[in-house]
C-alpha cells in the first residue's frame, strides 16, 4: 500500500480561510492600537519640547538656540521660529504667549492642536 504525504487542496483552503478570518479580526484593533500609540508619543514628545524650551530659555540661550536644543531633545529639527519636524516627519506648529514669549502651544500636522498638553 502507498502511504501519503502532504496536505489535500480542502485542508490548505480551511487554513488559508482560518487564516483570512483571523487576520480580518486582529488588523483593525493593531491599526487602532498603532494609532492612539502615535497619539500618545506626539503628545509626549509636544510636552517635552516645551519643557525643555523653557529649561534653555531659563539658562539664558538665545530663542534660536533654545527652539534647536528643545527640537533635538525629541528627535526633530528646527525648520523656522514658529515651527519644527519631529523624528516621525509631522512638522509642529508653535504659537508663543504674548505677553511672556513662552510657548503657549504646540500643533501637530497629523494629530491636530495642543488639546490639554500642558507643560
Amino acid at each position: 500500500m502507498k502511504s501519503k504525504k502532504g496536505f489535500t487542496l480542502i485542508e490548505l483552503i480551511v487554513v488559508i480561510a482560518i487564516l483570512a478570518t483571523l487576520t480580518a479580526i486582529a488588523l483593525p484593533s493593531y491599526t487602532g492600537l498603532k494609532r492612539n500609540a502615535d497619539l500618545e508619543v506626539c503628545q509626549a514628545n509636544r510636552i517635552t519640547f516645551k519643557r525643555s524650551y523653557m529649561a534653555y530659555t531659563a539658562n539664558k540661550h538665545t530663542k534660536r538656540e533654545a527652539l534647536e536644543l528643545a527640537a533635538a531633545d525629541v528627535g526633530g529639527t528646527v525648520n523656522d521660529d514658529n515651527s519644527y519636524t519631529d523624528k516621525s516627519g509631522h512638522v509642529c506648529t508653535i504659537t508663543y504667549d504674548a505677553q511672556s514669549g513662552f510657548i503657549a502651544t504646540v500643533d501637530c500636522s497629523e494629530h491636530g492642536e495642543d488639546k490639554g498638553v500642558t507643560h
